[in-house]
């Protein structure tokens, strides 16, 4: 797969079990494919990404490959969870390679049956990645992995349902997580303070659930008062400012 992605946004990364990660992120400044895991170069193989987040950059461009673990690296690698620096040049020559794949796939007709082109495929990209894999270096697994479950069970908490408005402390207490260390793994992960994430968070509440509105009509008001907003004009502003339009343009779609 390949994306683009024209302003800075959270994403979840979650690999199938037993696979490896190639990826391929030709921007050269201090981004992060999953926060706090910085490749030393722009490219590698990423084991055990299941249920991750990641903090992509405006102007980001990723390109990802999918590979059975099995198939490039032996058991020794099985139960770890770290990054794997691929050296720049040969990576940047495969990663082109493979955009150069993703475009033939959609113009190319074949005079033979295509399941045998995707098997031979399958067996080139595997042998031509199993190579690089072996010509790569291991990084360590971050400390800030802490921070990254802190987070993630913050974000989950609040997303589970609006039952009522969150605070720092009310979501210390349900997490059985300190305040100081809720804001220290928000800052140290995402590099947004506490309370800007949850107003974030919160914002992205509401928009899921004006969006769902449209097939069961709910007033904007309300919305915004279960995620925890109660002066209006304060709300529309915040909302327009993240998304771009109004809640009552999202609610009429």
């Amino acid at each position: 797969m390949r994306e683009t992605i024209s302003v800075s946004t959270e994403q979840a990364f979650s690999a199938p079990e037993g696979s490896v990660i190639f990826y391929y992120y030709p921007k050269l400044d201090e981004s992060e494919l999953a926060c706090g895991e910085k490749a030393l170069g722009v490219s590698g193989f990423a084991l055990n990404w299941t249920n991750r987040i990641g903090f992509m950059d405006a102007g980001s461009d990723l390109l990802m490959l999918v590979l059975r673990r099995d198939a490039i690296c032996d058991e020794d690698y099985k139960s770890k969870a770290h990054l794997v620096e691929a050296p720049l040049e040969p990576a940047a020559f495969l990663a082109d390679w493979l955009l150069s794949l993703l475009k033939a796939a959609s113009q190319q007709t074949y005079p033979y049956a295509r399941e045998n082109v995707d098997d031979v495929l399958a067996d080139v990209i595997t042998d031509r990645f199993e190579f690089l894999f072996q010509k790569s270096v291991v990084c360590e697994t971050p400390q800030i992995a802490e921070a990254e479950k802190i987070y993630k069970k913050m974000r989950d908490r609040i997303f589970d349902g609006p039952d009522r408005p969150h605070t720092v402390r009310s979501l210390s207490r349900d997490l059985g997580v300190s305040a100081f260390d809720l804001r220290a793994s928000c800052q140290s992960f995402s590099q947004i303070p506490l309370e800007r994430m949850l107003t974030l968070l919160r914002l992205n509440g509401a928009r899921r659930d004006l969006l769902r509105a449209r097939c069961a009509p709910r007033k904007v008001s309300d919305i915004a008062m279960d995620w925890g907003f109660f002066h209006w004009s304060r709300f529309a502003f915040r909302y327009r400012s993240l998304f771009g339009e109004t809640p009552s343009e999202t609610l009429r779609g």
